[in-house]
């Protein structure tokens, strides 16, 4: 079963952003990619870099489940998108990417993020969100994308759904209001 994983921009002063979200299976795998990116200036230095992200973690995904466990999935895509150029993904301006990547198969589930200054989990028994890691957590991170796979957190007891909120950089993205309505999301 796959977990579904969304990401929730905050309200900020970049005007433009690009979305994205990637569900890409095989057999038992499968792996569940959401983001944002976010640029100053133009709706094309956002749009355009998210469409090429979300390519690259299609196309490097489908290509790692032939041979990588769940964790190895993971870190393929964490390679093939720090071989993108660093001018679309903000690493010197540190705070442009936002990404959660959930990957699984039939054994359990392995997450990694950037970006992400909360991670809440809905619990199966009473449909309430909560917070899955305390807030020091090293998956947390501010400064884009670094040389080395910052961790993967592996899930024990998954909940029905995740949500990771963006660091606070981001605006609150259009559809967001929709998204919050339907995931029944209050206080995050």
């Amino acid at each position: 079963m796959a977990l579904p994983v969304y990401m929730l921009a905050k309200k900020v002063s970049f005007p433009f952003t690009g979305a994205f979200s990637v569900r890409v299976g095989k057999g038992r795998k499968w792996l569940f990619a959401s983001g944002v990116i976010a640029r100053e200036t133009g709706v094309k230095k956002a749009y355009l870099p998210a469409r090429r992200i979300q390519h690259c973690i299609e196309q490097s995904a489908k290509s790692a489940f032939a041979y990588r466990d769940r964790r190895g999935v993971l870190e393929d895509v964490w390679n093939a998108l720090y071989r993108l150029p660093k001018n679309e993904l903000g690493k010197k301006q540190g705070a442009d990417l936002s990404l959660v990547m959930a990957s699984g198969d039939d054994k359990g589930v392995n997450l990694c993020a950037i970006n992400i200054s909360g991670l809440w989990g809905k619990r199966v028994e009473d449909e309430q969100w909560i917070p899955v890691l305390p807030k020091k957590h090293p998956i947390f991170d501010i400064y884009g994308l670094i040389e080395d796979f910052p961790g993967s957190l592996c899930i024990e007891n998954l909940p029905k759904g995740m949500i990771a909120t963006a660091h606070p950089l981001f605006p609150m993205l259009p559809q967001e209001k929709e998204l919050i309505d339907r995931l029944g999301v209050r206080d995050i």
